[in-house]
């Protein structure tokens, strides 16, 4: 075993008025705030709720393109020899036959069978990386670090060091191609593809919890005001094609959809 990290201490944070609570800001924090968002402490994090509407933001997701901040959610990276026959152990579905660049939903559960946690386990070259819900990135942390002794495992959390942003609906796709020069069209669902951007490092997974199509983009938290000119600068605008959702709506899509969220339904 390489070691048992605890949640990661360098991060962004700001206290909350009138408690001694600290919250999470999100890398998109400063652009949130710059067009107006209505923010709100959600699993520990400063997110945008709203930009224009809900149904408004619902609808156009619908019709055109809505990037949503989805930087809360965890992002555990496992890697070392031993860490795929953790993920076999650990997941309660069948992960033996996994290939680079797939991905799999998947639950977590205690030892007496209750459901710590519904997760994304995806297979990378080097590694494994686990998204789970922001409000029980803690308790999964803590789950998988007391299966790693005698393991040759390390358990790096990355929640903190980096972006995701999900950029959804029906011009999601060509959207992604165009910005990242990168082919998507030909990846199925649940199926993922690492890649170099200005020096950076990101992952774009064709997977997102709307009901459309589209990814999930994960970046380097250090590269988001580089990249988010060239993201959204002239098309991610109040009247553009491809505009900013908040939590609000991503949760109507995903109800319209009929997809559940752990701890809701």
């Amino acid at each position: 075993m390489k070691g048992k990290p605890s949640l990661p201490g360098a991060n962004r944070s700001a206290t909350d008025a009138g408690s001694n609570a600290s919250v999470h800001l999100s890398p998109l924090n400063d652009f949130h705030v710059a067009r107006g968002a209505k923010m709100v402490e959600f699993a520990g994090w400063s997110m945008p709720v709203y930009y224009r509407g809900i149904v408004d933001e619902h609808v156009h997701t619908r019709t055109a393109i809505s990037v949503f901040d989805v930087s809360h959610m965890g992002r555990l990276r496992v890697e070392g020899d031993d860490a795929a026959s953790l993920m076999q152990e650990l997941c309660t579905r069948d992960l033996a036959d996994t290939q680079v660049g797939q991905s799999k939903y998947t639950h977590v559960c205690n030892e007496q069978g209750g459901i710590i946690d519904d997760v994304i386990v995806g297979r990378h070259a080097d590694h494994w990386l686990m998204v789970c819900n922001a409000s029980n990135r803690a308790a999964i942390v803590d789950w998988l670090n007391t299966h790693t002794t005698g393991r040759d495992v390390e358990l790096i959390d990355e929640s903190l060091d980096t972006a995701m942003l999900a950029i959804q609906g029906p011009a999601a796709v060509a959207f992604v191609e165009r910005t990242f020069a990168v082919a998507v069209t030909p990846l199925k669902r649940y199926w993922f593809v690492d890649g170099e951007f200005m020096g950076f490092k990101y992952s774009i997974a064709r997977s997102g919890y709307t009901g459309e199509d589209g990814v999930e983009a994960t970046i380097p938290a250090r590269a988001v005001d580089l990249l988010l000119p060239m993201l959204f600068g002239s098309e991610c605008e109040a009247d553009g094609e491809c505009r900013p959702g908040g939590l609000g709506a991503r949760d109507s899509l995903r109800l319209e959809a009929g997809m559940p969220l752990y701890g809701h339904e």
